[in-house]
This record gives structure tokens, sequence and C-alpha cells, in this order.
């Protein structure tokens, strides 16, 4: 019992200091670590967009704000929609009004999984909705979920942070990116949190939580890209279910939800538009968008082109 609790007062601790060191503007790529950023947004928001690196990548959180719609990107590198529970609670408890939800058209077909990244709060859900995951590796669950654990980055790529604020991290910028772009970067006023990859394809993170993708794509994208038609194959009925119960909590806050199913560079999904009907859910549809492919970072992701057109036309779809 006394190890036990040991760990338990260990974990709390470690959670107060991560806390602090998120509202002195120092936060890592976890979903964990960039909700708490999200308790710290002043002023108070309106719009917060939930999903996964094609969120953080694709949505300019400042151009919403700038006109008049504060918002947060709560994208985050290697959660899928399995992994929203959490977020979404950390949205319920905030103060934005407007939750946006980033969805794969290809997750509406299969069947519900099991979290990757779990916490605590997924494990409520979890406890609820889908119960089977418990039994799956119970204690490996268990000890992932505790707060020590969660609020660490995800293994991933070396990550360089806060490049601008010294010589070798300028020169890092000015070595993996454009003349142009590496001018611009240190200059947004987002401020750039780190950046991480190399000279063919790098990720900027800013400290706002939205993110960029610099690359120019090494292989002829354009043969492959796919247009799938499933306008006639109905919805698996298990995911319908599980997003009923991932946006009941927002909707019993009295928060407007919204679903946008994700742009995609390759895979172009062709799919009903009931997703509405059936959940009782606002749903914007972007799958259907086509890019050029100068907009385009790599076979998931756009580049700051793709950026731009894809936060101007959901921002239109919007307001």
């Amino acid at each position: 019992m006394l190890g036990i609790g040991l760990i338990l007062i260990v974990n709390i601790l470690f959670l107060d200091f991560a806390e602090a060191m998120v509202v002195k503007g120092y936060w890592l790529e976890s979903k964990v670590s960039k909700g708490m950023l999200l308790q710290t947004q002043k002023p108070a928001l309106e719009v917060i967009f939930i999903g996964s690196s094609r969120t953080q990548n694709h949505i300019n959180s400042r151009y919403f704000s700038s006109h008049g719609h504060e918002a947060f990107n709560y994208g985050v590198a290697g959660n899928l929609l399995w992994d929203y529970p959490h977020m979404v609670e950390m949205a319920r408890r905030s103060q934005g009004q407007v939750v946006v939800i980033s969805l794969p058209a290809e997750f509406l077909f299969e069947s519900p999984q099991c979290p990757q990244f779990t916490t605590w709060l997924d494990l409520n859900f979890v406890m609820r909705n889908t119960p089977d995951c418990l039994m799956k590796e119970p204690l490996r669950q268990l000890a992932n979920s505790l707060p020590i654990n969660r609020t660490l980055p995800e293994p991933g790529a070396m990550k360089n942070y806060y490049p601008c604020a010294t010589a070798d991290g300028r020169a890092l910028i000015a070595k993996q990116l454009t003349p142009i772009d590496a001018a611009n970067m240190c200059a947004d006023e987002r401020g750039v949190l780190l950046i991480r990859g190399d000279e063919r394809r790098s990720v900027i993170v800013f400290r706002n939580g939205d993110g960029l993708i610099f690359s120019t794509p090494s292989q002829d994208l354009k043969s492959q890209v796919e247009w799938i038609d499933r306008t006639s194959i109905p919805f698996n009925p298990a995911v319908i279910h599980y997003l009923k119960n991932l946006v009941l909590p927002l909707q019993q806050q009295g928060k407007k939800t919204i679903f946008v199913i994700e742009a995609t560079v390759l895979k172009h999904i062709l799919m009903n538009k009931s997703l509405e009907k059936q959940t009782g859910v606002h749903t914007i549809y972007m799958n259907d968008q086509d890019f050029d492919f100068s907009e385009v970072a790599d076979t998931v992701h756009l580049n700051a082109k793709g950026n731009q057109h894809v936060t101007e036309w959901l921002y239109q779809h919007m307001f």
C-alpha cells in the first residue's frame, strides 16, 4: 500500500510540475500536455479544433482568431479517432463554445479500436463505451495511463525546442527550410516551439499549437491519387454509436459540436452525406476537395500553401 501511495504522490507532483511549465509556455507534443495548454488560453476561446497531425498542420487557428473567432488547435501528431476521448473531455472543461472534431473518412466504415495512447480520461470513456479494450492488456493500459507517462512526449523524431532563441537553432531552420520560409519563421507572431525532421521534410510547431510541414515530395504522387466511391456503403453502426457517445458530454455542456471529414492528399473517399442525420452533429465534408500538388507536403499532409487553402475554406464554411 505504501508503494502504491508513493507512486500516486510522485505522479500528482509531476503533473503539477508539468502544469506549471505549461503556464510558462513550455509544453510537449502529447495530448495531455497540449490539453494543459488549452486550459491556459486567454482571451476566452470560441473554437477548439480536435484531431491528429492533419488538424495540427492543416489549420491555422490564428487566422480564425484574427477574424474575431478565438481558436485553439488541439491537433496532436499520432493520435487517431480512438484517442480523442481525453481531448474531448479537455475541450468540455475549457471555455470554448464550438468544438470541431476532425474525422478520417475511412474510419467511418471500420470497427472502433482501442486508444493507442491511453490516459485516465480515456479509460473513463473506455469503461463506459468499449470495455472490451480493458480485457486485452489491462495491466499495460493502467500503467501507461499514469500521469507521469502520459505527460511525456510520444516517441518520435528528435526535436529542437525554441530554435529561434539560439544561433544554432536559427542555423538549423535556415538549413532545413528555404531562405524565404526561414526568414519568415522566427518573425511569426505565433512563436516557434520546435522544429523536427531534416532537409527533406521539416515540421514546425508553434507555441499556440499550430503546425506547418515543409517538404518537397520526392515521388510522383499524382499517379497515386485515388477516388474511391463508397456512397452506397453504409457507415459502421458501431462507429456511429461511438461518435454519439464521444460528443454527448459536449452537448450536455451546451457546446456546439461540428464534425469535419478530413481533407486528404491521395485517398479521396466519396461517401453518402448522412452523417449529420445519423449523429445529430453538423458535418462539413472536405474529403472531396482536390489539391494542386504545389500544396502537398507528403502522402498524407499538405504544406504551408495547403494549410492556407484548408484554413480559408473551412472558415468560409463555418462562418
